[in-house]
């Protein structure tokens, strides 16, 4: 959970994508459906060895107000 500057505690949810492709469009965790009460997980596909992996976290409040970070990656030897 968060702070706003209102003083209002509000809950926070994330989606977070994965994927070979930059910017990352594979949602693997999604929990901003207001009407789920369990979050979505999908496993990502197998890992290999050589090619390179992005993600990217997304924090939703609302339908106005969310968040994407910077987008992140890494590389498997």
């Amino acid at each position: 959970m968060s702070t706003d500057p209102d003083g209002i505690i509000h809950l926070v949810k994330y989606i977070i994508y994965f994927d070979t492709k930059n910017p990352p469009i594979r949602t693997i965790i999604d929990e901003s459906s207001e009407f789920k009460s369990t979050s979505v997980y999908v496993s990502p596909e197998k890992i290999v060895s050589g090619k390179t992996y992005y993600w990217q976290v997304e924090a939703y409040e609302s339908e106005s107000s969310k968040t994407k970070s910077e987008i992140w990656s890494f590389t498997v030897n």
